[in-house]
């Protein structure tokens, strides 16, 4: 071998072990303050209207976002992802790692703010998912195959007697009534996880050919220096039962032509470089039917920040619908333990997939044990990997 290969490894080993001496990593706690909260005015639960006192604190009331207009090829059988809506109060509910908020209006969930993670952009505090005025989960009701019950716009009342007074556990369920049929979506909380259990009945009214239809985010709030290239990374992934989980990045979609994903689907999630919103099926329920996708009008350019999307699942016979939500970090491991395959949320290797993704899941492997068995960081790591690959395809050159 080359001397100088010699040379780099002596080289790589001292900078390897003198550069943590020089410079100890710092940890920085995860704040647990929510900017939107130190403004925001908190008042006790009204009982009256069906909230115990053990609630989460109600703030002020959220903002909306002007209404945006569907492609034509889709104006009929949806509404826009993004509508107008009435005020409504707040209700803030905070986990370990996760403060959720959802507006009283549409029983949508319009904030998540995860407490692990600090925002690198301008200002401070943790990363927050939602863009401002925007929501991340909103519902219509698609009746008889043409009629749209605009639950969005709709005020729920909300029963948060089952939710635990510290550390999130627990469920909280809001309820309206629309066109001649009772509507409930409860919403049931883990302590310690970024997953969140749906499950909702729709009771009364026309029960034949019922659709529940969720829409996703425009698009997730950039937290990263570089917002630019984290806008790059904006995209819907949708996994087919059947199918590997396919990307549609919004530079692919354009403003006057809608990109639709026939069912029935496992999961759909909209992304940005390192956060991720997923829809996963409870395929005991009902798969998702089919996903929607646009881009909207002013948003045409090489790097597209604003997209729109809607989520079609059946309700069932008996006016039951369910789905679980995610709102957290693209953690490999996290993902894989979430199973669906959801750790291919970021597919790649296009015709020669079947060959690139095992090997890249074995490579993921190997990176992540070496990062928890040699207690160095990740740039590191792959300094390591790269001259350890190197030295196995020696003998090769």
């Amino acid at each position: 071998m080359d001397k100088r290969f010699f040379l780099f490894l002596a080289l790589a080993a001292a900078v390897l072990l003198i550069t943590p001496r020089l410079f100890p990593p710092t940890r920085t706690p995860p704040s647990g303050t929510s900017r939107g909260d130190t403004t925001a005015s908190h008042r006790a639960v009204d009982t009256a209207r069906g909230r115990a006192a053990a609630a989460p604190s109600v703030s002020a009331p959220a903002a909306t976002s002007a209404a945006t207009a569907a492609p034509q090829a889709v104006a009929a059988t949806l509404d826009t992802a993004q509508a107008q809506a009435g005020p409504g109060d707040t209700i803030a509910v905070r986990t370990k790692r996760v403060v959720y908020r959802f507006s009283t209006v549409g029983a949508a969930l319009t904030g998540s703010e995860l407490l692990d993670y600090k925002a690198l952009s301008k200002g401070d505090g943790p990363v927050q998912l939602a863009r401002p005025g925007s929501r991340l989960v909103g519902y219509q009701l698609l009746v008889g195959g043409r009629d749209t019950v605009r639950l969005d716009r709709m005020p729920f009342t909300v029963d948060s007697s089952a939710l635990a007074r510290t550390g999130g556990a627990g469920s909280l369920t809001f309820r309206t009534s629309a066109a001649g049929s009772t509507v409930a979506i409860t919403y049931t909380f883990s302590p310690d996880s970024y997953l969140v259990h749906v499950r909702g009945s729709v009771q009364g009214g026309t029960a034949q050919n019922r659709r529940l239809l969720i829409t996703l985010p425009n698009g997730l709030h950039s937290e990263e220096a570089d917002t630019v290239d984290d806008q790059r990374h904006f995209a819907y992934v949708v996994k087919p039962v059947r199918d590997d989980a396919r990307s549609i990045s919004f530079t692919k979609l354009e403003p006057e032509k809608a990109a639709t994903q026939a069912g029935p689907l496992e999961w759909v999630a909209s992304k940005s470089k390192y956060f991720v919103l997923a829809l996963f099926a409870d395929t005991t329920v009902a798969p998702f039917s089919d996903a929607t996708m646009w881009l909207r009008p002013d948003s045409a350019s090489k790097v597209a920040r604003t997209a729109d999307a809607v989520v079609g699942q059946p309700v069932g016979a008996n006016g039951t619908f369910a789905f679980d939500l995610y709102t957290g970090p693209q953690e490999w491991r996290r993902l894989l333990a979430l199973g669906h395959g959801f750790q291919n949320v970021n597919p790649y290797g296009g015709f020669f997939r079947a060959i690139v993704q095992p090997f890249a899941t074995i490579v993921m492997r190997v990176l992540l044990w070496m990062h928890d068995h040699l207690r160095i960081n990740y740039g590191w790591v792959l300094i390591i990997f790269g001259v350890a690959v190197r030295l196995i395809l020696w003998p090769l050159n």
